[in-house]
């Protein structure tokens, strides 16, 4: 049977890399990977305030940013519309593992970079932001992780890649078309970004792009949370590897 269009069963993830300490300078820091999809984060902060506030916990600030080249077709340097909207996104996502009323009138700044871009990358820049804010020892419930679930044609799987994202079946042709839809099925795509934190199982984020019905909605979501774990085993280990020889 012919298997995805990368060859991965239906619910397995990309390749996946992680990775804490990058950059010097920064307070934390950590990259991430699925696949060809290079996200990196910096953590600045906690520090106060430069202009007194009233708020009784920390203000979260997210800058998330395609670098120029990360795109085959180069971006304006300027932040899109989207990226705006995806820093957005993602402090939101982040916001309810973080125990920000330990740092009242203080602001914690994350920077997410994008390196290169081949699908999926808001779910990369958290699972990043979420390592690199661990890195900076802030508070957290559990370290909060993310990836796509979705449906492509008739199939649920996991970690869509650019060419599923993209799936119409009344768009394929000759033996291309014969191929896939005898794996996916008639359809269209239907990605759902979602962020969880997996000690509690909890959702921080779910986007749905795309039409699904509710029992396969509850189908996919439900992969995302038994994934997660494995998501999750990937940031503890390269936490891990960066202090395994520091004597306590």
């Amino acid at each position: 049977m012919v298997k995805r269009f990368d060859g991965r069963e239906w619910d397995e993830i990309r390749k996946m890399e992680a990775k804490v300490g990058i950059i010097p300078n920064a307070n934390g820091s950590a990259m991430f990977k699925f696949g060809d999809t290079y996200a990196i984060a910096a953590v600045y902060g906690p520090k106060l305030a430069k202009v007194p506030t009233k708020y009784d916990k920390a203000i979260l600030r997210v800058r998330y940013n395609m670098l120029t080249f990360s795109v085959p077709e180069r971006k304006k340097p300027a932040p899109s519309r989207r990226e705006i909207e995806l820093s957005e996104v993602i402090k939101r996502a982040l916001e309810p593992a973080i125990f920000l009323e330990e740092f009242p009138g203080t602001i914690i700044d994350v920077y997410v970079d994008i390196i290169n871009a081949d699908a999926g990358t808001r779910t990369a820049g958290i699972n990043a932001a979420s390592l690199a804010l661990a890195d900076a020892g802030i508070p957290m419930k559990d370290l909060v992780v993310a990836v796509a679930v979705g449906k492509v044609g008739e199939r649920i799987v996991i970690d869509l890649t650019k060419e599923e994202e993209d799936y119409d079946s009344e768009k394929l042709k000759g033996t291309e078309k014969e191929k896939y839809i005898e794996y996916y099925g008639e359809g269209k795509a239907t990605d759902i970004p979602v962020a969880i934190i997996p000690l509690t199982k909890e959702f921080t984020l779910i986007q749905l792009d795309g039409e699904i019905d509710k029992e396969d909605l509850e189908k996919a979501l439900k992969l995302a949370q038994e994934k997660s774990i494995e998501i999750r085993n990937v940031l503890e280990k390269a936490i891990k590897e960066k202090y395994k020889e520091t004597k306590l």
